[in-house]
C-alpha cells in the first residue's frame, strides 16, 4: 500500500511540473520600475543611475512609475501573453488623475511581441519611443493621448487589419508629435491622428508613391485621418 502511495504521490509531482512548464497555470507577469527607482518583478533588468536595461527575455508587462529614465532593451524581447499593455507610462492616471504623470522617459531598443497594446503612452507627456520592434499586439501598437511625444526609428507590424478595429498609432486629443523615420509592414494599418502631429520619412511596405530623391522612403504620407478613437 505504501509503495503505491508513493508512486501516486510521485506521478502527481510530476503533474504539477507538467503544468507549470507549459505555462497552464502561470499569471500574467507585471513587472515595475518603481516611483523611487527600483526594480520589481525581475532580475532581468540592471540600474545604472536613471539607466535601466534589460539583460535578456522578460516574458511579462512593464509598468514604468517613474519619469525622466531610459529604459533600453539591448534588443531583447520583452514577451507578452496576448494581453495587457507591453509598456505602460499612464501610471494608472485613468482610475486615479492625482497620480504623478510620467515625463521625459525614452523606451527603446526593446522587442515587444504579443500583447493588447504594444506601448501605452495615455495621460503620460513628454515621451520618446525609439528603435523599438512592436508586432502581433491585438488593438494597438502605440497608443497615446494628449501630450508631446517623438517615435522614431521603431518598427511596427502584424497588427491586426482594420476590420478587427485595430490600429498601428492612435493618437486622441491635441499635443505635438513627431512621426518620423519608422517601418510599417503591414499593409492594412491605420492611423488615427489628431491635429499637431508631425508625420515624414516614414517607410510603408507595398507604398507606392513618388520617390524623387531615391531614398527608398516614398516622400508623401500615406495616412487614414478620423477623429481620435477611444484608448484601450
Amino acid at each position: 500500500m505504501k509503495k503505491h502511495v508513493e508512486t501516486f504521490v510521485v506521478i502527481l509531482f510530476l503533474l504539477v511540473l507538467t503544468i507549470l512548464d507549459t505555462g497552464i497555470v502561470k499569471a500574467e507577469q507585471i513587472v515595475y520600475i518603481t516611483s523611487y527607482g527600483g526594480v520589481k518583478g525581475t532580475n532581468m533588468i540592471r540600474r545604472y543611475g536613471d539607466i535601466y536595461t534589460f539583460t535578456g527575455r522578460i516574458e511579462a508587462n512593464l509598468v514604468i512609475q517613474k519619469g525622466g529614465v531610459v529604459v533600453d532593451g539591448s534588443g531583447n524581447t520583452l514577451q507578452g501573453a496576448g494581453t495587457g499593455t507591453g509598456v505602460d507610462l499612464s501610471n494608472g492616471r485613468g482610475q486615479d488623475p492625482s497620480r504623478t504623470q510620467i515625463r521625459n522617459v525614452t523606451v527603446k531598443n526593446i522587442q515587444i511581441v504579443n500583447f493588447g497594446i504594444g506601448i501605452n503612452l495615455v495621460n503620460s507627456n513628454n515621451n520618446s519611443i525609439i528603435g523599438n520592434y512592436i508586432s502581433d499586439c491585438k488593438h494597438c501598437g502605440i497608443n497615446m493621448g494628449g501630450g508631446d511625444f517623438l517615435i522614431k526609428h521603431n518598427t511596427i507590424e502584424n497588427i491586426p487589419g482594420a476590420e478587427l478595429g485595430s490600429i498601428a498609432i492612435n493618437f486622441a486629443f491635441s499635443g505635438e508629435r513627431i512621426i518620423t523615420e519608422n517601418n510599417f509592414i503591414n499593409p492594412a494599418i491605420q492611423f488615427y491622428l489628431s491635429s499637431g502631429t508631425t508625420f515624414d520619412r516614414n517607410y510603408w511596405k507595398e507604398y507606392n508613391v513618388p520617390d524623387e530623391d531615391w531614398d527608398g522612403i516614398g516622400d508623401l504620407s500615406l495616412i487614414h485621418i478620423s477623429e481620435p478613437t477611444r484608448p484601450y
